[in-house]
């Protein structure tokens, strides 16, 4: 949790001459700093593919201190009975720690030799689970705490992930099928009590949430939540609600996250930090509300960005990522604004987006 600081001030003032004839006495005046964003408030969740190590040090200057990564499961594992394969995954941790950005690992996608789809939450069976458990511990094994990664290269800045999201989206069927609440109530605790095994400092972030899919077979990111919750157990296996309020525009976005906090208090929940780990505006000129063309992505995002820090302690908005990074070709399979959404084209030329961000970042672009 952000522990915010008031400064009151307290120097005494000296009366006027003419105060104190006319027997006045000016009552002192109160300065209140304004509380600063947390450390790691900037984020960015990228689209596709590794940026180069100029990239990571222009997002630092940017002011971006975080950088959420898929750890997919069956890229890191792909055959049965073999050892993780780390090394991509190596490479983009320390790229991002060398522009000393923290990391948000996202593990999902179970792997085909569990006899099963990607989409698949792996809870069905005890194979399933054991092998899910060992992967996450592995993970931590790897990157947490005294981790083999970072003993293997200790010129590093020492930057252990503690922090580790659960599945993506579990409420839409983009990434999770079938989609079940009691499901991934079952994956959730499965996983927080692997995690905190193996790091009992560790924070378990819930996959975010799809603010308002309209897909079938999903549920609204409100909807799934209030199922959730009533799960037995489930409100103590996560520290950090994750959320991806994609909207028409800013307000509706602010729609989403009250809607959101509201449910939370209503079940007690209500410390919990919110985490937005995607959400953004394309550059295109589609047909769809999540496209607004170059300088209506700026406008959109300065507007978010403007509406989060003015409410950041309100609905506990504690680290936010915007999606994404950098552009990239429309041919590519993606989502239907996905090609559009970075703050960079695909051949890396920075876009009014980017600008924008800085902006907001009060760093330098």
């Amino acid at each position: 949790m952000v522990v915010c600081l008031l400064a009151i001030g307290a120097e005494s003032v000296a009366l006027a001459p003419s105060a104190v004839t006319a027997g006045h006495h000016h009552k002192q005046k109160k300065h209140h700093k304004k509380p600063k964003l947390p450390s790691r408030f900037f984020g960015i969740s990228p689209n596709s593919g590794l940026p180069s190590p100029a990239e990571f040090a222009r997002m630092k200057r940017g002011g971006i201190r975080s950088y959420r990564i898929p750890f997919g499961w069956s890229t890191i594992w792909p055959k049965f009975g073999s050892p993780p394969n780390w090394t991509y995954f190596d490479f983009e941790v320390a790229l991002a720690a060398q522009a000393n950005l923290s990391v948000l690992p996202v593990l999902y996608s179970t792997p085909s030799w569990l006899g099963v789809s990607e989409k698949t939450l792996p809870i069905k069976n005890a194979a399933q689970r054991t092998a899910w458990s060992a992967f996450l511990k592995a993970a931590v094994a790897r990157y947490g705490p005294h981790g083999a990664f970072w003993r293997k290269f200790p010129t590093l800045p020492y930057l252990p992930i503690r922090a580790w999201q659960i599945w993506n989206e579990e409420n839409s069927i983009w990434y999770t099928e079938p989609v079940s609440v009691s499901g991934y109530a079952k994956l959730l605790k499965a996983s927080s009590r692997a995690m905190k095994r193996a790091d009992h400092g560790a924070t378990v972030v819930t996959g975010g949430l799809f603010g308002r899919p309209r897909l079938p077979n999903t549920y609204f990111a409100s909807g799934f939540l209030k199922r959730l919750y009533k799960i037995k157990g489930v409100k103590s296996s996560f520290d950090v609600l994750g959320l991806h309020p994609y909207a028409a525009d800013p307000q509706d976005m602010r729609s989403q996250i009250i809607e959101i906090r509201s449910i939370m208090r209503k079940h007690g929940d209500a410390r919990t930090p919110l985490w937005l780990d995607e959400f953004g505006w394309g550059s295109g000129l589609g047909d769809t509300s999540y496209e607004k063309g170059p300088q209506g992505q700026k406008k959109a995002l300065v507007g978010a960005y403007r509406l989060l820090k003015s409410n950041w302690r309100r609905w506990k908005v504690t680290r936010t990522y915007w999606f994404s990074w950098d552009d990239i070709p429309a041919s590519k399979p993606a989502c239907f604004y996905c090609h559009s959404s970075g703050l960079f084209t695909a051949a890396g030329t920075p876009k009014p987006a980017w600008y924008g961000f800085v902006q907001v970042s009060r760093r330098k672009p």
